[in-house]
């Protein structure tokens, strides 16, 4: 058996496909897409992850400054921020929540199929 050779686009190509994001139709027209916190580079990434984890650690805290972190967070891993920023800047508590929760479940998702080791 002749193993084929692998190339950096197509490890990308493949990575895009296992570590999905979101993608989240913007009232403006066209889509952006809450990556998954692999796909960031290493600066972003780290950002990221901190303002994730910091939503666990927001008990205590009024729930304005739990919303703001919540769309800082989402902001964070967005492919356009300004768009994203802008999309979800007037959304109801209700819809931030549920959009986090379906971005936690598509990441999860996308790494629960990569570590089928």
């Amino acid at each position: 058996m002749t193993n084929t050779p692998v190339s950096l686009a197509g490890l990308m190509q493949e990575a895009e496909q296992t570590y999905t994001g979101l993608p989240i139709e913007l009232r403006a027209g066209g889509t952006a897409t809450l990556l998954n916190p692999v796909m960031l580079d290493d600066e972003t990434r780290e950002h990221a992850v901190e303002l994730m984890a910091a939503l666990d650690a927001a008990d205590g805290t009024s729930i304005g400054d739990q919303v703001d972190a919540v769309r800082t967070a989402l902001v964070s891993v967005a492919d356009d921020q300004d768009a994203v920023h802008e999309e979800i800047r007037d959304w109801p508590v209700p819809a931030l929540l549920l959009v986090l929760q379906h971005y936690m479940k598509a990441v999860q998702l996308g790494e629960a199929s990569s570590s089928s080791s």
